[in-house]
């Protein structure tokens, strides 16, 4: 049951492990995509800031082709105006010739003068409409510089993003490297211990051969799990399997005795010893000498040994 519950740990740590590592990796994904969205939003915000740099290159020319229509217009005008005061002043001229009685083309003047004086008048109407134009640009190129001023920030912005998202994925990556090398070593030490637990556990489904105690002793009687050996007297006593001493020293009424766990869960209690030759905690191979049996037994020549066989419940 203790090495079951052992297995079953161990599988649980390994899963442990295994979903931190795997949460890590979801961690990574996340901000991968995170990234790709930031990087998506930059190319879209730098694409942006072009055609608004772009429009306002246009507005720049179109302001520029309205300021030259403008000063030429101002020249026309100013032309127009310095022809219309040379006839004006032809006209007083013509008007004193005609009070004198001399004969002029006086009306061909006149016609002159309405004319140039109209063309005047939409000069002048031109000029304000290429002004208003010109504040109209003026303001949408105003209106585009804040515009591009703000994508500019913005831009800075997500880069100063994507620089810490940047950051974070390469440390999620050295994080997820490590969990998963750490992994890797935990679950080679997990599958380890699993074998070494299912070798345990094999061990303990085979069944130890427990041979007797002392060489040359026959049965005299048998008692459930106990037989009482017929030995020579002092003989040899050794270990009838591989196990570890439980316990090594007198036992009340019976002498020097030992007590012995085996592998595979079994127990051996050896009485009616003369000296032991092991101690407690102990680990004795099969076979090995752990005392002696008495020197002789009160009824006749031979001594005997008391030895129990069985699980810890059975004896």
């Amino acid at each position: 049951m203790i090495h079951s519950a052992a297995l079953v740990f161990l599988c649980f740590l390994s899963v442990s492990r295994s979903e931190v590592a795997l949460r890590h990796l979801s961690m990574q994904r996340d901000a991968l995509m995170e990234l790709e969205r930031l990087e998506a939003r930059y190319r879209l915000v730098s694409d942006s800031i072009r055609i608004t740099a772009r429009e306002r290159e246009d507005l720049m020319k179109t302001l520029s082709r309205y300021t030259r229509r403008l000063a030429a217009a101002e020249r026309h005008h100013e032309k127009r105006t310095a022809s219309l005061r040379r006839l004006v002043d032809r006209s007083l001229e013509v008007s004193g010739d005609l009070e004198e009685g001399t004969a002029s083309p006086a009306p061909v003047l006149f016609g002159r003068l309405e004319e140039l004086d109209t063309e005047r008048h939409l000069l002048a109407q031109s000029m304000r409409s290429i002004r208003r134009d010109i504040a109209q640009v003026k303001q949408l190129h105003a209106s585009l510089g804040k515009i591009l001023s703000h994508l500019r920030q913005s831009r800075d912005a997500i880069k100063t993003r994507l620089v810490r998202k940047r950051e974070e994925i390469w440390r999620l990556s050295q994080q997820t490297e490590g969990y998963r090398a750490l992994f890797d070593t935990r679950h080679f030490d997990v599958l380890s211990q699993i074998r070494s637990i299912r070798t345990r556990l094999k061990m303990l489904d085979t069944p130890v051969e427990l041979r007797l105690p002392v060489k040359g002793a026959w049965l005299v009687a048998r008692a459930g799990s106990g037989m009482l050996l017929s030995v020579k007297p002092g003989s040899l006593v050794r270990a009838p399997a591989s196990g570890t001493v439980l316990y090594a020293g007198r036992y009340p009424g019976r002498g020097q005795g030992i007590v012995m766990s085996h592998s595979n869960g079994q127990i051996s209690v050896i009485l009616d010893l003369a000296e032991v030759m092991v101690r407690s905690g102990q680990h004795v191979e099969g076979r090995v000498p752990v005392g002696f049996a008495p020197l002789a037994s009160g009824s006749g020549k031979n001594a005997r040994v008391t030895i129990y066989y069985g699980k810890n419940k059975s004896i």
